[in-house]
């Protein structure tokens, strides 16, 4: 029948059309994340070691001067129970850092 040949290509035509567009958001992420981390296929271990190393001291740093805020604000209820959530989620981000960088 022609109805079924045409559902047939409409389903073809669309699976080709999905496939270029999960095709180019694979790309598109591989492209953000050499362009953010500046880590391509050829950058060595160590590089990448270092690159890490230097997000876990930047982050050292940040959790010292916010350390700092709390001293001077901790008696504002609602700053200290911001920083100190924020100090947590960096926190994270500074283990992951370090593991990173092994």
């Amino acid at each position: 029948m022609i109805i079924d040949d045409r559902e047939k290509n409409n389903y073809f035509l669309s699976y080709v059309v999905n496939f270029k567009k999960v095709f180019k958001k694979f790309f598109v992420f591989g492209d953000m994340v050499t362009e953010t981390l500046r880590i391509k296929a050829d950058t060595k271990k160590e590089g990448i070691g270092k690159y890490f190393s230097k997000i876990e001291n930047t982050v050292k740093t940040v959790k010292v001067k916010l350390g700092e805020i709390l001293a001077e604000n901790g008696k504002y209820e609602k700053v200290k129970e911001k920083v100190e959530e924020f100090i947590g989620k960096i926190g994270k981000i500074e283990e992951g850092a370090n593991e990173a960088a092994k």
